[in-house]
This record gives C-alpha cells, structure tokens and sequence, in this order.
C-alpha cells in the first residue's frame, strides 16, 4: 500500500441470517476434509467494485459520487446458492457461494457504481470492463486441493435449502490488514430503497447461481 493511502472497496452487505448461514456451510465443509483460511462472517459482503490504494482526499468524493445512486436503484432480492472455487478445481485459490434471485438488478447497481466513479470529479477511476461474478467468499486456499476431494465437499455443501435476502446496504469500505487478519471499516453507508412503484420483483430473468 502506497504510504498514506486507503485500501477501499464498494460492497452490499449481508444481513446477519446470511452470516449464519455461510458459517453453518463452513463447518459442513471443514467436516467434509477441506482446510482453508476462512472468512469470519463478521467480514461476509458482496464486493461491487474494488478500488484498491486510494488517497485520503479521494475518500469525499466518492462519496459524492455515491450518493446520487438511492434514488435510482433498488435493493435486490437474492438467494446464497451453489458453491464454486476460482480459478478451477484443479488450481483453487478461493471457495465461495454463488448468488441467484434478482442478478438483474444486482449488476443494475454494479453498472450505476462504476459509471458514478467514472465521472467523479477530480477521481480517475475507469470502467470496470472485468466480468461481473456474484459471490460471497467463503475461504481461501494456501495449500493443494485434492481436486475429488474438493468436489465431493461442494456437492455436499450445496444441498441445503437456499438462504435469501435483500442486498439493501451499500457500503464504502476501508480494508486494513492486521496480524489477526483483515479489519473493515465502514467510511459511507447508503440504503437502497425496495420496490419502487410499478416494479414486479418476481421476475427471474438474468438469473445466476
């Protein structure tokens, strides 16, 4: 991190039913054999857009930039649903939780952040052109992965009933890294209104899991 600088992301947060649920999924996969550095749920979110080292001068403006988006989005419903690992079975790095219910609306909000960050005033943060994967991070692997292994413990993990939620809470977040692991904290909070009126939430198009 460059001296001075703030490590930043944009994520939705998740509301505390959903961290209970992701840490019940990792205890199912530690009892299937899987070892990994695994998330506190106190730090479960749904990542939008990471920005990396910013300046401390940057940090009002986008907020300013943000700030316009409640009026013009609103809060998706979602469902934590399969499980999957980047970059492949053979090669894991990281074990998540894919995303389905209204993805729609989900890059909907991604497309609203990144537009906003484009055109903030004295900030240079260009499109994000990098494919958009809805996921909650479960763990990451520091070590090899028996890749049958691996795949028996996501079919285990998956067969639960499906854990859904509305993704009303953006958050402008601040990520320091400390012996006992990654501490967030949270420099812009804005609530994403539900349904505007008109708005059929049952539609289940663009959907992704």
């Amino acid at each position: 991190m460059a001296s001075g600088s703030i490590r930043a992301f944009i994520a939705l947060d998740v509301p505390g039913n959903i961290r209970s649920n992701l840490l019940q999924l990792q205890a199912l996969l530690r009892r299937q054999g899987l070892r990994a550095n695994w998330v506190r749920p106190e730090n479960s979110h749904l990542t939008v857009r990471f920005l990396g080292d910013v300046p401390p001068s940057a940090i009002s403006l986008i907020r300013a930039a943000l700030d316009p988006l409640p009026a013009a989005l609103t809060a998706p419903a979602l469902k934590v649903g399969s499980l999957g690992v980047f970059p492949d079975l053979r090669r894991p790095r990281v074990i998540w939780a894919g995303l389905g219910g209204e993805i729609g609306k989900l890059r909907e909000i991604k497309q609203a952040v990144d537009f906003a960050l484009a055109a903030a005033d004295g900030v240079l943060f260009p499109m994000d052109k990098r494919a958009f994967r809805a996921h909650l991070t479960l763990g990451r692997f520091k070590r090899r992965v028996d890749p049958e292994r691996l795949a028996g413990a996501l079919r285990a993990g998956a067969g639960g009933a499906p854990a859904v939620f509305a993704a009303e809470r953006l958050v402008l977040y601040r990520s320091e890294r400390t012996p006992g692991g990654a501490v967030y904290t949270a420099l812009g909070r804005w609530t994403l209104p539900a349904d505007r009126p008109g708005e059929n939430r049952t539609s289940t198009s663009n959907r992704e899991t």
